[in-house]
């Protein structure tokens, strides 16, 4: 006895767009979560592998200001002056994500060179 299963075509076009769909996140909060998830998963494997504190480094895309429209030829005319204060932001919410027993208000910072819009973040638990 041959049994008949129904078989579904993709096209491969469609395919690519649904994995795309999967890989990049949506919106700026999925892709918060996915660093934080990621940035958990990799010092739950460091922490696994060896006894060594673990130091990683995670790249964020910072998403354009709301107010952004299609007309703008430069949506960052601040330049990082502008966007420091968008990454503060994103980068409390990790922080706070990835440090066990942590808050945002348990994060302080230090501006350490205010022309290059540089800071220390430091996250307690």
């Amino acid at each position: 006895m041959v049994q008949l299963r129904a078989l579904r075509i993709i096209p491969f076009s469609s395919l690519l767009a649904h994995l795309a769909w999967a890989l990049i996140p949506a919106t700026p909060g999925e892709q918060t979560r996915r660093a934080i998830r990621s940035t958990r998963e990799t010092i739950s494997k460091i922490r696994e592998q060896s006894n060594v504190p673990p130091r990683i480094y995670v790249d964020y895309l910072i998403p354009l200001p709301p107010e952004t429209s299609d007309a703008d030829i430069d949506p960052w005319p601040g330049g990082l002056a502008q966007m420091y204060p968008y990454a503060e932001d994103i980068l409390r919410d990790i922080l706070s994500g990835v440090v066990e027993d942590s808050s945002k208000d348990k994060c302080s910072t230090q501006i350490l060179s205010s022309p290059d819009c540089c800071g220390l973040f430091i996250q307690e638990s």
